[in-house]
């Protein structure tokens, strides 16, 4: 009976002891807060930010002038930003498009790609994440971002969006009417419009009477100049935020040389990009050939497969002939890459080192390791 009593004594003293080192605990952690959880952020404290092995690589559409790299390295930072503050891949993804879609020397948002009756501007755009969401839009027009509207799209039941149902679903989302017309674009498609008055283009479109189908409201006419034609692409985003996270966010103003209506590979799923557990890729080049190929599911494949991100894409890009000029980004849990077959703009990180188009044409890092190409 003593022996019982010890022990109960000894059992209340273990309690009241732990209850007042737990009281003294909690009076510390609460002043703790008070110090740091309800004061503003201050500039030296630290956040969560992108976890081992997080990457971003941004480019600025195939055939886009190196000299625009510093103009993408912006958008890089952007997402890298992102990164840093937290925010996820798919966040972090938009963000960058957006930098690009506001950079009139792009085509996507404003500067997109002016269609052949010189007053249309019919853009597309898409994102998509590792679990599988997706969200994209089709010939939406009088937008700035595209890309925000489709990211509207992923948190709808549908998965696209076209033409004034997509505009329409921009106003519901707050997005005001905006003419992305300037003359950057102008200029680009009086330059344009001259190649094909005079049979300037190749492929398909030289067996097309693309007069005699002429499908615009108004009529006809020729273009009044010819001058040097450096036509852009899609502009496209990869992330990794380092914490198993993959994302993907592509947008363009397609191609002047298009009929009214025509949709290309962004809006579509595993066509102008893809995003799973193996990683995100995004291509920029000639739409109806990456349609034909699913070529971002293609080379997403193969990195599920165990093909290290460098072999997948110069895989993709080995399907093509050098006069379809394509471009292929990608990000795994292993490394980044941009391979083109013509001049590409592109810049990233990769766990937080800066890599540029203006130091190397081409560039794979594998585990934290650069293995440039020229």
């Amino acid at each position: 009976m003593i022996q019982s009593r010890i022990i109960e004594r000894r059992f209340e003293n273990h309690i009241i002891s732990s209850l007042r080192r737990f009281a003294m605990a909690a009076v510390f952690a609460a002043s703790v807060c008070s110090t740091f959880c309800t004061r503003p952020a201050q500039a030296d404290d630290v956040f969560v930010g992108p976890g081992a092995g997080a990457a971003v690589m941004v480019h600025g559409g195939v055939r886009s002038p190196l000299d625009r790299t510093g103009q993408v390295a912006k958008a890089a930072d952007a997402a890298w930003k992102a990164l840093a503050e937290g925010k996820d891949a798919l966040e972090a993804a938009v963000e960058a498009a957006v930098v690009l879609e506001d950079d009139p020397d792009f085509n996507a948002g404003t500067g997109s790609n002016i269609r052949l009756d010189g007053e249309t501007v019919q853009m597309d755009a898409a994102v998509m994440t590792s679990r599988g969401d997706f969200g994209a839009v089709a010939i939406i027009e009088r937008v700035k971002n595209p890309v925000l509207v489709a990211r509207g799209v992923m948190d709808s039941p549908h998965l696209i969006v076209a033409g004034d149902g997509a505009t329409r679903l921009a106003r519901t989302l707050g997005m005001a009417d905006y003419d992305p017309r300037v003359p950057e674009s102008e200029a680009r498609y009086e330059q344009l419009r001259f190649r094909m008055d005079n049979g300037m283009l190749g492929g398909d479109w030289s067996r097309f009477d693309w007069r005699e189908h002429w499908n615009f409201p108004n009529e006809y006419e020729p273009a009044p100049i010819s001058e040097e034609f450096i036509p852009i692409d899609t502009i496209g985003v990869v992330v990794h935020d380092g914490r198993g996270g993959f994302a993907v966010a592509i947008s363009t103003g397609g191609t002047s040389a298009t009929l009214a209506g025509r949709v290309g590979d962004v809006a579509m799923m595993g066509a102008g990009s893809f995003a799973g557990q193996a990683g995100a890729v995004c291509a920029t080049g000639w739409g109806e050939y990456i349609i034909r190929q699913q070529l971002s599911r293609r080379v997403y494949d193969w990195m599920e497969q165990g093909v290290a991100v460098g072999e997948a894409v110069d895989r993709g890009l080995a399907l093509f002939p050098d006069s379809i000029s394509i471009g292929l980004i990608a990000v795994s849990r292993t490394g980044i890459t941009a391979r083109a077959n013509a001049s590409m703009a592109w810049a990233g990180f990769d766990r937080g080192v800066s890599v540029r188009a203006d130091i190397s044409a081409d560039v794979t890092r594998q585990s934290g390791v650069s293995a440039a190409q020229d």
